[in-house]
């Protein structure tokens, strides 16, 4: 699972995502989609095998408002988040479509006082 950088309560969290083949040759995939969870592994908004459109071989994706929510009395799972990625490429090597998933997470800091 890959560390991304933290983000502030409420703030957006952008993901580039870039697809590889087997050879790691960028490819655009035939399906991808991504499901949003805290870290207890629950979903988060409803956030769950969301479409990615307009696939290339590399997309961005973002969470931000409610999806990034810090919880004052949670504790560090409650504001931590995890994305999942599943797409799949179609490989020229075995002439099949193959699963590809990443998988991402980042911690929710609480806005300062001022």
């Amino acid at each position: 699972m890959q560390q991304l950088d933290s983000v502030q309560d409420q703030g957006t969290q952008i993901v580039q995502l870039k697809f590889y083949d087997e050879e790691d040759v960028p490819v655009v995939p035939v399906t991808a989609s991504w499901t949003l969870t805290d870290g207890h592994g629950e979903l988060v908004n409803d956030l769950e095998d969301v479409t990615i459109d307009n696939l290339d071989t590399a997309v961005f994706i973002y969470t931000s408002g409610a999806d990034n929510n810090y919880q004052e009395s949670g504790s560090r799972l409650d504001n931590t988040r995890c994305i999942v990625v599943k797409s799949t490429y179609h490989s020229s090597l075995v002439d099949a479509d193959l699963p590809n998933n990443k998988a991402f997470k980042y911690l929710i800091q609480d806005l300062p006082q001022t």
